[in-house]
């Protein structure tokens, strides 16, 4: 009997209020290694790679210990495959990552960005993230206490209540504080992002392909705007399979569904392979193509998030013109997760931006082993892979704009929005009586549904289903609605 190799592929625009953009810093780039005892230090990292997605050319890190006795290191260090800044602290102290490009900056982007996110690993209990902006003669920040980890922290980028004019700011700072002893920072991520995306609709170029042979037919579809505009084509390609050294036989097709009002693209892979591989390495690229005169560009380099039965990879990618304006942004997150009823786990990820030849950065190759931990079940998919991307227009107004209520917008954020355990769902304001809170898989099936205490402006999602058990790893949306059908949506990534 042949074994059955299920692999879905997901094309999705949902309305995820926070889409992350571009980062302010991702630490891919410039190493670093820094300590002190006592003494104040300054230094100035160059970040020389992936050019053009900081603000700045450099990354200035301070070092600042709470007494002469006290000791802090910073460095560079890769976990897992994504580079992520490492603090400690001994006896107590701040760093800051400083960012300065000296004249008056738009760090919304004409409005594009609402709010800034770091994104950690660990955080030492008691210990806490600052965030700063500044213009002339003006500074301001805002303390964030955290929760150990993973998580996310955010402040949306009006925080300092006019003080500082986001459209003339000239500075950044991230401090990172010890909280008056010894703690530890794991940071990865330092990132703008913006609330509100429109729904694409999804065509099919091609139906079904066979692999091998190797390199793959393409198995291809277009994304379309609310009025049926092209935004841009992808073409999935499986470059190399391999199981040790043979190249199995693999059947693909490709299948549209409805979905919230866009469309999902499916792809079921069958393995045609007798027996039970040890391991199986993938090389599967995605190739983004112009549509009605658009060039897609990826203009954030990947950002994974790795564990041992899931990896998810986040990039970004801006629309140009012939002139080389840009006419709108769409976030694109591509997430594997391995089917529980097989233990295997994923050994080695790698995710890179490459050209096509006719275009540069355009194409995203990644790679992975699955390797086996037990038994392999022939009945059972072997994992899910799911690309979603969301699009915002910057040449239509209002476009992607929060709900507004009240005199505010409506929007609901998730922290921490990867989690192992329970996420608290926090609202921008108060929730009413007869409001609810549903939470919904990546396929759109209920999971549960919250009835949130009206007047308090947040409730936790203890991380199970109806059934009281605990949610699969994988993406889920969490739905704030309205009596009015007014909705607002966050995204929450479980881990196991």
């Amino acid at each position: 009997m042949p074994r059955q190799l299920a692999l879905i592929v997901l094309m999705l625009a949902v309305a995820i209020p926070a889409a992350a953009l571009k980062p302010i810093d991702d630490f891919e780039a410039g190493p670093f290694f820094f300590q002190t005892t006592g003494a104040y230090q300054e230094h100035f990292v160059p970040v020389f790679q992936h050019a053009g997605h900081v603000y700045t050319s450099t990354r200035k890190v301070v070092l600042e210990p709470a007494s002469g006795s006290a000791t802090i290191s910073a460095q560079l260090s890769l976990t897992g495959g994504d580079d992520a800044a490492n603090v400690t602290f001994t006896g107590g102290g701040r760093v800051r990552f400083a960012y300065h490009w000296e004249v008056p900056y738009d760090i919304t982007e004409d409005g594009a960005y609402d709010r800034i996110e770091v994104a950690y690993n660990a955080v030492t209990p008691g210990a806490y993230f600052s965030f700063g902006i500044g213009n002339v003669g003006t500074f301001c920040g805002v303390e964030r206490f955290p929760d150990a980890g993973p998580g996310v922290v955010s402040w949306p980028i009006d925080f300092c209540n006019q003080i500082i004019d986001p459209t003339q700011a000239i500075a950044m700072v991230l401090y990172l504080n010890a909280g008056g002893g010894d703690a530890s920072f794991e940071v990865t991520d330092v990132r703008f992002m913006r609330s509100g995306a429109i729904i694409a609709d999804i065509t099919r170029d091609f139906l079904a392909t066979q692999v091998p042979p190797i390199p793959s037919s393409p198995l291809s579809w277009r994304a379309f705007d609310h009025v049926l505009q092209p935004l841009f084509g992808t073409a999935l390609v499986f470059e190399s399979v391999s199981d040790g050294g043979t190249i199995p036989a693999l059947t693909a097709d490709l299948q549209q569904e409805s979905f919230h009002g866009g469309d999902i693209v499916r792809s079921t892979v069958t393995w045609q392979e007798p027996g039970e591989p040890s391991f199986v390495e993938f090389l599967i690229s995605f190739e983004l193509t112009p549509a009605d005169g658009l060039t897609p560009q990826i203009d954030y380099p990947p950002d994974p998030f790795i564990g041992a039965t899931d990896f998810s990879v986040l990039l970004g990618v801006m629309l140009y013109d012939e002139n080389g304006i840009s006419h709108g942004t769409s976030m694109i997150r591509l997430v594997v997760t391995c089917n529980p009823a097989h233990e295997y786990e994923f050994v080695d990820v790698q995710a890179v931006v490459t050209d096509s030849g006719a275009r540069s950065n355009d194409r995203l190759e990644v790679s992975f082993i699955l390797e086996s931990e037990g038994d392999f079940d022939p009945e059972e998919p072997f994992f899910d892979m799911v690309w979603m991307a969301d699009w915002e227009d910057q040449t239509l107004t209002g476009v992607g704009d929060p709900v507004v209520i009240g005199g505010g917008p409506r929007t609901l954020v998730a922290a921490p929005s990867l989690t192992s355990s329970s996420t608290t769902l926090r609202a921008s304001r108060p929730f009413a009586a007869g409001e609810t809170i549903a939470i919904y898989d990546i396929s759109g099936r209920l999971v549960r549904k919250l009835a949130p205490p009206v007047g308090a402006g947040a409730m936790v999602w203890d991380g199970r289903d109806r059934s009281g058990n605990p949610a699969a790893s994988g993406t889920y949306l969490a739905r704030w609605q309205g009596r009015s059908g007014a909705a607002a949506v966050a995204r929450v990534v479980r881990v196991r």
